[in-house]
């Protein structure tokens, strides 16, 4: 029976050890890619979780049942699931984990804290909405099923519980994945995620064909809706050709919408005065790329963190180091959120003239707190003056800000 620990007490260490870990990722560089689960404690502790045979979303549930036997208290929403993988010719010290969404800000830099007892000095957290898709039980659950004779009815495994709704006694004798080290690897291709998101991709790109035939006839008949629709069009063609399948399939439900409203000359009297509809792609441009700066800034700052640590490796600095971007960088991403983004995601999915004007409003005074805020914060100036690393953190920020304030006016 495991004995569950004090919160206080648990730490990645009750997940899996560095030695585990390091034996594990050791695949990755081999070219194979291990099942991971990432998340951040309460505490802001980054957790790691490795598996050659899991499926990913069955690891998810084994972090949180093992999280509940050791009493490690999880910051649920942070929770990641995915794969690991190591390009060994261009970059062997690099970890990039591919999970199923973006993950929780500053989480790089807690997972690379982890990371490096394993001998990685940098990682990567890349986004992939395809794994969403992929089959929650995993290969060893796969293999007894094969083998069960076909009149023989397969129980549900308890991997593939909502991470939400699992439940699992402190009393259950929990077994960490990472004993599966020794375990024949029966992982599919490496390839299989980047293949979920071709497809997704190549599926948006034939409805968005199939949505710019039906755009024809409509704009002939209507030219006063050519600027929208070929925004939206846009929009979308944009996002497919950076591989952004969110991005891409929100871009194309907002033009398939705008298409099944009537044109204006229908949907009004020839007395009425038109109602000018919004330009919702402009709008969906700006969230793109609010949403890029942010990341290339977390990036930036990571660079940073890695550099400064190799500088004072062997010093005794690490801890405060680390300390120091959490209490002191880390805020800097947080009072910078997603909250923009949101925010532009509403107004582009609304279609309420009146409601539409409200939510631009309250975009504007976001983003007027942000140049507030990078104006005030002078550990910002800090940063770009650092001597390890060339940074243009405010002028990055800025630039992006003004061209966005064009948009929100």
């Amino acid at each position: 029976m495991a004995v569950k620990k004090g919160a206080q007490e648990a730490s990645q260490d009750d997940v899996m050890s560095a030695a585990d870990l390091k034996q594990i990722l050791a695949t990755a560089k081999r070219g194979e890619s291990p099942a991971c689960v990432v998340a951040l404690t309460t505490s802001k502790d980054g957790i790691i979780l490795v598996d050659k045979r899991k499926k990913p979303k069955a690891l998810r549930a084994a972090l949180i049942k093992l999280a509940d036997a050791t009493g490690l208290e999880l910051a649920k929403p942070s929770i990641r699931f995915g794969r690991a993988t190591v390009d060994t010719d261009n970059a062997p010290g690099l970890l990039t984990l591919t999970v199923n969404k973006d993950p929780a800000g500053g989480m790089e830099l807690h997972i690379l804290k982890v990371l490096k007892k394993s001998g990685f000095t940098k990682v990567e957290i890349t986004t992939d909405t395809g794994l969403e898709n992929e089959p929650e039980a995993d290969d060893a659950q796969d293999d007894a099923a094969s083998s069960a004779p076909s009149g023989a009815a397969t129980q549900p495994s308890d991997d593939t519980q909502d991470p939400d709704d699992a439940q699992s006694p402190a009393e259950d004798a929990v077994t960490p994945p990472s004993d599966t080290v020794v375990a024949a690897d029966q992982t599919g291709p490496a390839e299989t995620q980047q293949d979920d998101s071709a497809t997704k991709i190549a599926a948006l790109t034939k409805q968005l064909t199939d949505l710019v035939k039906q755009m024809m006839p409509i704009v002939a008949a209507d030219p006063s809706r050519v600027q929208s629709l070929k925004g939206l069009a846009t929009a979308a063609q944009t996002a497919l050709k950076s591989g952004d399948a969110d991005a891409a399939g929100q871009a194309v439900q907002s033009l398939s919408e705008a298409l099944a409203q009537p044109s204006q000359t229908q949907a009004q009297a020839p007395t009425d005065t038109p109602a000018q509809a919004p330009n919702t792609a402009a709008f969906a441009k700006a969230r793109l790329a609010w949403v890029a700066t942010r990341k290339k800034i977390e990036a930036d700052l990571g660079k940073l963190h890695s550099e400064m640590t190799k500088a004072y490796d062997g010093h005794g600095f690490a801890a405060d180091l680390d300390k120091v971007f959490q209490t002191k960088v880390e805020p800097v991403l947080g009072s910078l959120d997603e909250s923009l983004a949101d925010k532009l995601d509403e107004v582009t999915n609304n279609s309420d003239p009146a409601t539409h004007t409200k939510l631009v409003g309250e975009a504007k005074k976001i983003l007027q707190d942000y140049e507030s805020y990078i104006s005030q914060e002078p550990l910002i100036a800090q940063l770009d003056d650092n001597p390890f690393v060339p940074l243009q953190i405010e002028k990055t920020l800025m630039a992006t800000l003004k061209a966005l304030e064009k948009v929100i006016a």
